[in-house]
C-alpha cells in the first residue's frame, strides 16, 4: 500500500527552525527542529532528519512578520518587465546597505485612496533571511520562498469576509502568552506588532495601549481610518473585555474560520492555530510569498519547459510513427523495385536478343549474294568444255545453287580434269561455299547424244551450299 504523502512547511519561531507536517490522523506534528543560529552558521551535518524534507525549492518557510518590510510606489503600467526593474532600482536606492534586497521581493497592485494605481512591494529586510536561505541551499534544504502569518491571515480573511478587502482592518490574534496585531488596508497587509502579554489583570490594557499607538502609524501609511477589528482568541471573556476597552464591536473569527482549521494545533508553533486546514498544508503553496528572483524565473519557465518536453516527446512519437510507416512502405517499395528490375532485366534480355536476331538477319541479307551475281559467277566457274544447261537458286533459308551442265570430254581422264578445274573455279569465285568434292558431282551420259564424229558428252549435276 502506498504511503500517504503530506506537504511539509518550514517555520521560524523563538529562534528555532521547524519542519512541520501532519500525521495520518490529520494532526500537526514537528518532523525536525534546529536552532536558527546553528543552521545559519552551517554547515549542517548529517542528522537523522526525514528524507521527505530534502530538496531545494519544495516548501514555503514561515518567518516572523518583522522580517518583512513594505513600501508603496505609484506606477501605472501592469507589465512585469517594467515593474521589476523599477522596484529593484527603488529598493536599492532606499536600502543601499542591503545588497540582497533586489533578489528577495514581491509586489501587488493596490489602489490608493485617490483612485490611482499603487505598487505595494514586500521585501525581506532581515539579514537573517539571506543567511538562512544560503545555508539551507547548501544543505539542499532551501525553501521555495518566504511568507509570514500575516499573508496567511490575509488570504483567509479575504475569502471569509466581503468587507475585509474594502476598508482598514485589524486582526487581533491572542493566545496565552502573546498577542499579534496585523493591520490591513483594502485587503493588503501593512504592518504588524507583537505584544508579550503580562499577567491576566494587565494584558487587556497592554493590548489596548499597543493598538492605540499603532493606529497613528496606520493612519499615516494609509491616509485612512480603521473600520473593523477581527478577533481570534481561545478565551471569550478576554475578547469581550478588549471590545469594551476599545469601545468597538469586534468580529469573532470563530464564526468565519471552519472548525477543522481552528482545531489544527502544533504545540511547538502556537501561532499557526487557525491558519492551516487540518490534515494538509498544500494550500500554503499558493500563498503570497517572497521568492528569490532566480527561483521565480525557474518557476515561470517550468511550464514552458514542460510544454517543450511534451511537444518534443510528441514529435518523437510522430517521427517514430512516420519512420515505422516509411520503413514498411520502403520494404514494399523495395520488393516492387526488385520485381521491376527483374522484369526490366528479362525485358532487356529479350529486347537484346531480338535486336541481335534482327541484326543477324540484316547481316545475312547483306551478305547474301544476288541472283545475277550467282548466275554470272557460276557460268564463269564452268570450264571451256562445259556449258550451263540449268541453274536453280534457292536463297532461303540458306542459299543453295543447283547446277546442271553438259561437258565434252574424250575420256574419263579429261572429264576428271574438267571436274577438278570446275571445283577450283567455284572455290575461287565463291569464298563462303561449303566444301565440294568430285564425288559430290553426279555424272552421266548426256541423253540423246547420237552424233558421230563429235566428242562424247556428259551431264554433270551438283548442289552448292553457300554459308
Amino acid at each position: 500500500m502506498l504511503r500517504e504523502k503530506h506537504t511539509v512547511l518550514m517555520a521560524v519561531h523563538d529562534e528555532e527552525l521547524f519542519w512541520l507536517s501532519t500525521d495520518s490522523a490529520g494532526q500537526g506534528r514537528c518532523l525536525w527542529r534546529l536552532p536558527l543560529e546553528t543552521v545559519m552558521e552551517g554547515p549542517i551535518g548529517t542528522p537523522p532528519f526525514p528524507e521527505t524534507i530534502r530538496g531545494n525549492n519544495k516548501f514555503l518557510c514561515l518567518v516572523p512578520d518583522h522580517w518583512f518590510g513594505t513600501e508603496s510606489y505609484p506606477f501605472k503600467s501592469n507589465k512585469p518587465n517594467l515593474i521589476e526593474p523599477f522596484l529593484i532600482r527603488k529598493l536599492s536606492a532606499s536600502h543601499p546597505n542591503q545588497h540582497a534586497i533586489g533578489r528577495f521581493f514581491n509586489y501587488k497592485k493596490a489602489p490608493a485612496n485617490d483612485g490611482s494605481d499603487n505598487l505595494h512591494v514586500y521585501y525581506l529586510n532581515e539579514a537573517k533571511a539571506c543567511r538562512l536561505n544560503s545555508a539551507l541551499r547548501k544543505a539542499n534544504l532551501a525553501p521555495l520562498g518566504f511568507t509570514t502569518p500575516a499573508f496567511l491571515w490575509e488570504e483567509i480573511l479575504n475569502k471569509a469576509s466581503r468587507d475585509f478587502g474594502q476598508a482598514g482592518s485589524l486582526l487581533v490574534h491572542m493566545d496565552h502568552h502573546e498577542c499579534r496585531l496585523c493591520f490591513y488596508f483594502n485587503g493588503s497587509y501593512q504592518f504588524s506588532r507583537n505584544v508579550v502579554l503580562p499577567g491576566d489583570a494587565e494584558k487587556i490594557g497592554a493590548i489596548t495601549y499597543e493598538i492605540n499607538q499603532s493606529l497613528y502609524l496606520f493612519s499615516q501609511k494609509t491616509k485612512s481610518e480603521l473600520k473593523q477589528i477581527y478577533l481570534l482568541s481561545s478565551d471569550p471573556t478576554s475578547g469581550e473585555a478588549l471590545g469594551e476597552a476599545l469601545g468597538r464591536d469586534l468580529i469573532d473569527c470563530a464564526t468565519l474560520i471552519p472548525a477543522n482549521q481552528r482545531d489544527l494545533v502544533i504545540p511547538e508553533v502556537p501561532f499557526l492555530s487557525g491558519l492551516l486546514p487540518k490534515g494538509q498544508f498544500a494550500r500554503t503553496a499558493s500563498v503570497f510569498s517572497v521568492i528569490h528572483r532566480r527561483v521565480k524565473r525557474q518557476r515561470e519557465w517550468k511550464p514552458v519547459q514542460l510544454t517543450g518536453i511534451a511537444v518534443g516527446l510528441l514529435l518523437v512519437l510522430l517521427l517514430l510513427g512516420e519512420a515505422f510507416i516509411l520503413n514498411a512502405k520502403q520494404g514494399t517499395a523495395e520488393a516492387e523495385r526488385r520485381q521491376l528490375q527483374h522484369q526490366m532485366r528479362a525485358s532487356a534480355g529479350m529486347v537484346l536478343a531480338d535486336y541481335a536476331q534482327a541484326l543477324e538477319q540484316v547481316m545475312q541479307r547483306i551478305d547474301r549474294p544476288s541472283c545475277g551475281d550467282v548466275a554470272l559467277l557460276t557460268m564463269a566457274s564452268l570450264p571451256v568444255n562445259a556449258r550451263l544447261k540449268e541453274l536453280d537458286l534457292a536463297l532461303t533459308p540458306t542459299p543453295v545453287i543447283k547446277v546442271t551442265a553438259l561437258v565434252d570430254a574424250q575420256d574419263t581422264d579429261q572429264l576428271r580434269a574438267t571436274l577438278a578445274q570446275l571445283i577450283t573455279n567455284l572455290k575461287t569465285n565463291f569464298t563462303r561455299m561449303q566444301p565440294l568434292s568430285i564425288s559430290d558431282i553426279d555424272v552421266g551420259p548426256a541423253p540423246g547424244d547420237d552424233d558421230q564424229g563429235l566428242l562424247p558428252r556428259f551431264t554433270i549435276a551438283f548442289q552448292l551450299e553457300l554459308a
